[in-house]
């Protein structure tokens, strides 16, 4: 089902534009794909109202009316706006995910505001438009040629983009909840009773002295000792 069309002030709300990409590329995850009813736009980059049959604008409620057409528009989890589907993103989106485009929901694109993509005419300057940049679910870059006969046509790369949402390997070891008397004595434990009495003597600690009933600071500098030694045994 449409949704209510929207105003031209509220488009910006509810499309997406370059000026949402200002930063560069985003990553969008698909949700639905549905036909919608936009304002339509001329070649200059301009929406076209609604003419009486004075050949003056119409108006309703103060604003101006403007005419209508039917687009394809893309909606996703990370934004309430929507991306008109124009025939370039359509040859895109194609390559990047086959068909049928029911497969596409939960695929994930990133989107750029390319500088230099929209020329409505050959005597009309390029415009920034939006543009796919690629996907986190492409395997390795690609190539993709768009553009209707009589205009030339148009190489786009699509970049096979690092996914930064797969779980990253950890490095970090696990907590460890010993006390320091527990490392104390795991530590004397992997030298030997021999060794650890000598480092005991260097340390200046009693042989048979409980670790657990010295205080912290000794604790803590009798296993800095202990730790030189097992480094250097």
């Amino acid at each position: 089902m449409c949704k209510d069309f929207l105003s031209w002030d509220e488009m910006a709300d509810g499309y997406l534009s370059c000026s949402d990409f200002e930063t560069g590329p985003r990553v969008l995850t698909i949700r639905t794909l549905v036909i919608e009813q936009v304002m339509k736009i001329s070649g200059n980059g301009n929406p076209i109202p609604v003419k009486g049959p004075d050949g003056r604008n119409l108006y309703e409620d103060g604003e101006p009316v403007m005419e209508k057409t039917e687009k394809r528009v893309m909606h996703f989890y990370e934004t309430g706006a929507g991306l008109i589907i124009n025939q370039s993103n359509k040859a895109l989106l194609k390559k990047l995910f086959g068909l049928p485009t029911t497969n596409w929901k939960g695929k994930r694109i990133a989107l750029y505001a390319a500088p230099d993509c929209k020329s409505a005419t050959r005597n009309t300057p390029a415009q920034p438009g939006l543009r796919v940049y690629g996907s986190p679910d492409l395997a390795e870059d690609m190539e993709v040629v768009t553009g209707l006969r009589p205009q030339p046509n148009r190489v786009w790369k699509l970049v096979a983009m690092k996914d930064d949402t797969k779980p990253k390997p950890t490095t970090q070891r696990p907590t460890d909840t010993r006390t320091t008397a527990e490392k104390i004595a795991d530590g004397e434990k992997h030298l030997g009773p021999d060794v650890a009495a000598e480092v005991r003597t260097a340390y200046g600690a009693k042989l048979d002295a409980d670790p657990a009933d010295w205080g912290e600071d000794t604790q803590q500098g009798y296993l800095v000792a202990l730790m030189k030694r097992a480094k250097g045994a």
